[in-house]
């Protein structure tokens, strides 16, 4: 049986074929681990924003079982004008919640006194 001196290098131990291999193989494992991950992040399908908030109003349409489900149609200035479309529809009218209220007028609360 033969003992190794503890001094040696792994150099004068493995040979070449053997510690080319031990080098190359751990950053292609992360490679392959990198890519493999960031493919699996990509195809997680993302939803896209389902209110436009150019507009107030929005209709929510229900289509029946083969219709293919719903979906929300905001293109409304008014929920008039989004009842008269909806009527005899399967849908309803809603406030846009992405829609930014308007501010106020500068001059609302403020009281000017007239110069003579």
């Amino acid at each position: 049986m033969t003992f190794l001196d503890p001094k040696q290098s792994a150099e004068s131990i493995l040979p070449v074929c053997l510690l080319t291999t031990a080098t190359t193989e751990i950053p292609m494992r992360v490679l392959a681990w990198s890519i493999l991950v960031c493919a699996t992040i990509l195809s997680i399908p993302a939803k896209a924003q389902t209110y436009d908030p150019r507009f107030p109003v929005c209709m929510k349409l229900y289509a029946g079982p083969l219709g293919g489900g719903e979906w929300i149609d905001c293109s409304y200035t008014s929920l008039p004008q989004c009842q008269a479309t909806a009527s005899g529809r399967p849908a309803m009218c809603i406030v846009n919640p992405w829609f930014p209220p308007t501010p106020p007028p500068e001059w609302a609360g403020r009281r000017h006194r007239r110069a003579y």
